[in-house]
C-alpha cells in the first residue's frame, strides 16, 4: 500500500497546487484597458489557466493510479467475490427451478382435490373446479 499512499499525497499536493494556482488566477482581477496591461494580463491568465489545467488532470490520473494500486493487493479477494458470485448465481437459478417445480407440483395437488371433490360430490361448480386446475396444469407443463 505504500506506492498507493505515495501517490495519494502527491495528487493532495497537486489539489493544493491547484487551490493556490486558482486563487492567483482570481488575483488577476479584471482584464485592464490599456494595451501593454491587457496583454500582460492575457499571458499571466493564459499561463495560469494551463497550470490550473494540467494540475487538475494530473489530480484524476494520480487518484486513478492510487486506486488501482491499491486494488492491485486484492487481486485474490476480488476472485473470490467473482467466483462467490457465480457460485450464488448458480444457487439461485437451481432454487427458481425448485420454485417452478413446486408451483407445478401445488397445481397438480390442486387438480387432484379437485378430482377428489368432484368424484365426492359432482356438481357443476366442482366440474368447473377441475376444468380450471386441468387448464392451469396443462399450462404450466
Amino acid at each position: 500500500m505504500a506506492v498507493a499512499d505515495d501517490l495519494d499525497r502527491v495528487s493532495e499536493l497537486c489539489k493544493t497546487g491547484a487551490k493556490l494556482t486558482l486563487s492567483a488566477l482570481l488575483e488577476l482581477g479584471p482584464k485592464p484597458d490599456d494595451p501593454t496591461g491587457a496583454l500582460l494580463w492575457e499571458q499571466r491568465a493564459t499561463r495560469l489557466q494551463g497550470q490550473l489545467n494540467s494540475l487538475s488532470a494530473l489530480v484524476s490520473k494520480l487518484t486513478a493510479a492510487a486506486v488501482l494500486q491499491g486494488l492491485a493487493g486484492f487481486d485474490k479477494e476480488l476472485a473470490t467475490v467473482g467466483h462467490v458470485s457465480k457460485d450464488a448465481e448458480k444457487k439461485i437459478k437451481q432454487i427458481k427451478d425448485v420454485s417452478t417445480l413446486l408451483k407445478r407440483l401445488a397445481g397438480v395437488l390442486d387438480l387432484g382435490l379437485a378430482l377428489l371433490a368432484a368424484a365426492a360430490a359432482p356438481s357443476a361448480a366442482t366440474i368447473a373446479a377441475v376444468v380450471k386446475a386441468g387448464t392451469a396444469v396443462a399450462k404450466d407443463a
